[in-house]
């Protein structure tokens, strides 16, 4: 009674002997006050002295929702946000992923990386794999010209062919079977290093392998194997792989072959009648030997244990048959330098040049060091030419006999024949005859135009042979070398020579 109320149900001013109106709100919420919640409010009272009075209160309408938030204050990347309490807060706009410029490709199988860039978390890398084309193609070239010019160049294809890649390769797409002449594409596949794996029908011999790197990394080479999307995407290889048709073969007629390790001859597929040993004037083949193995057949599913001869007598051998290895070493020379008398007496001592043809005698003449001979030899009707060389022996002529006419080389060296020496390959004229016995390697020598084929016509006796010859597409009809047994030579050679068990033979062709 008596004292000051307040208006508006307020509390109680100080001192209390004074009277004041009601509160009066002066501002907006949070205004000059502490908090949001608040508002700002004054009164007067009376009588003097009690002023004006001004108070902050919670106010019903300044009531806030702190989940209620400003937008961020950035459109991308970091910034703050308010809420409706007034409270602030760190936000994230996320206006990414942005991506970096990819690397180059590398590895196999290859792959390629870039970095992955955010606003609002850590940054990342992002691998792939890189691709690529691979062209590949099988063509048919010539023996005369196995460039790559003319193996790129080549407009037939070998019809028949597989393509596929070797199991260490980047990858291995199933393997596609060339049907034409444009060869086959494996499109979309991983980068990396490649083997190139072709199978050609039989009768196909590979003869060079070309490639074209192109698009981002230009390249050209010769191989089976190279890289691909290295170091950039998308990369191209066109492979050319050129082939002759037909392997290149030695036939035999009517003489006994035998081989002390493996004896392989591919005889050729449209060769009349195809087999390895043809029947002699007697009306038979000789018999086949081998050491370790044997092949006649060009197809991977056979040996051609059929194609051996028209009795197909063939027999796994290991035994010298001419009983000149003594204790494991192969020395022919020796022997039948001993067989003449050891002759001391030396005709040529090498430093000569090339030697024509020499007078006929009974006893052999000796050479020390490397023998060439000079123009072709003809050993006429009841002439004996016998030599012993202790070198190398090369012929650059002919070596024919007539009638009862004999030649014969011992040479302890390797015998080469000039590729100058030969016949076209429908020719079956002997080029070389005699008998010709070797410590080393009997040379064929490789084919010239013209000259083509190798013909012997005896004997030949080498540790090794070396078929050189090489009658291109005729390889398919036509053996590169034929070797013609001549028995009538055991009836006109030296008496020194006849207590030898002497019968043709071809040492690992």
């Amino acid at each position: 009674s008596g004292g000051c109320t307040t208006a508006g149900g307020a509390p109680t001013p100080t001192p209390a002997s004074c009277s004041c109106t009601a509160w009066i709100p002066q501002a907006s919420c949070g205004n000059g006050c502490a908090t949001v919640q608040e508002r700002f409010y004054t009164r007067t009272c009376t009588p003097g002295g009690c002023d004006v009075e001004s108070s902050c209160f919670t106010a019903a309408e300044c009531a806030c929702d702190p989940n209620a938030w400003s937008s961020c204050s950035v459109s991308c990347g970091s910034g703050t946000q308010t809420n409706a309490c007034g409270d602030t807060r760190s936000c994230c706009i996320e206006c990414g992923p942005t991506y970096g410029a990819w690397g180059t490709c590398s590895g196999s199988p290859a792959t390629k990386s870039r970095t992955v860039l955010y606003d609002c978390q850590a940054n990342s890398t992002q691998s792939t794999s890189c691709y690529g084309t691979i062209n590949s193609r099988a063509v048919v070239v010539s023996a005369s010209d196995t460039t790559c010019s003319a193996v790129n160049s080549s407009s037939t294809g070998v019809a028949g062919t597989t393509h596929a890649f070797t199991p260490g390769s980047a990858s291995q797409p199933s393997p596609q079977t060339q049907t034409g002449d444009a060869g086959v594409s494996f499109n979309s596949i991983v980068g990396g290093s490649y083997t190139l794996v072709q199978t050609p029908p039989a009768d196909y011999v590979p003869r060079r392998a070309c490639y074209t790197k192109s698009l981002n990394t230009p390249a050209t080479g010769e191989d089976l194997s190279t890289t691909l999307s290295i170091s950039t995407d998308n990369d191209t290889i066109t492979w050319n792989e050129g082939y002759t048709l037909g392997n290149p073969w030695v036939q035999v007629t009517g003489g006994d072959v035998y081989s002390g390790g493996a004896l392989k001859s591919y005889v050729g597929g449209s060769a009349l009648p195809k087999l390895f040993n043809l029947n002699g004037d007697g009306g038979y083949p000789g018999l086949v030997s081998y050491g370790t193995s044997y092949d006649f057949d060009s197809s991977p599913f056979s040996y051609g244990s059929t194609l051996v001869s028209s009795t197909n007598w063939l027999v796994n051998e290991t035994i010298d048959p001419w009983g000149m290895g003594k204790a494991g070493v192969w020395d022919p020379y020796t022997v039948f330098w001993r067989k003449f008398g050891g002759p001391i007496t030396v005709d040529y001592d090498g430093t000569a040049i090339a030697l024509a043809k020499p007078t006929s005698r009974l006893t052999p003449y000796v050479v020390t060091g490397d023998m060439t001979t000079s123009g072709d030899w003809a050993i006429g009707d009841g002439e004996t030419i016998v030599f012993l060389v202790n070198g190398n022996l090369t012929l650059n002529g002919k070596v024919t006999i007539t009638g009862s006419g004999f030649a014969a080389f011992i040479v302890s060296g390797n015998i080469t024949i000039d590729s100058s020496v030969g016949v076209p390959p429908a020719s079956s004229t002997p080029v070389i005859e005699g008998i010709y016995v070797t410590n080393g390697t009997f040379n064929t020598g490789t084919s010239g135009s013209g000259t083509e084929r190798f013909v012997g016509k005896g004997m030949f006796v080498a540790n090794s042979f070396n078929l050189q010859r090489d009658l291109g597409d005729d390889n398919t009809t036509t053996a590169a070398e034929l070797f013609l047994y001549n028995p009538q030579l055991l009836l006109t050679q030296p008496e020194a020579m006849n207590d030898l068990r002497i019968f043709w033979q071809e040492v690992a062709p």
